[in-house]
């Protein structure tokens, strides 16, 4: 048996998987420009909901790399302030 080898039932009905939007080493695709991002896709998460996060993402898609860039240096910022927030809170 390969090292590919995968289980399948036998009723012959097979999901197909839809294409991800994350490269596999990392990184994820910029749909509007066909070019790949080399860093994740990095945002706060504790500021948005669920469809904020999948809203801004599908948004993001169309960025060329420095803006995407910009835009994830910007929630760095904004998690390390929450944290930082959060340890002074609690002393």
């Amino acid at each position: 048996m390969s090292a590919h080898h995968w289980s399948r039932p036998s009723g012959g009905h097979h999901e197909q998987k839809k294409p991800s939007p994350f490269r596999p080493g990392g990184g994820f695709l910029s749909s509007g420009r066909g070019q790949a991002h080399v860093f994740p896709f990095v945002i706060a998460v504790l500021m948005y909901t669920k469809e904020g996060i999948l809203f801004e993402f599908n948004r993001r898609l169309q960025n060329v790399t420095q803006t995407e860039f910009a835009n994830d240096l910007q929630n760095v910022y904004i998690i390390t302030r929450l944290r930082l927030n959060k340890l002074l809170d609690a002393n």
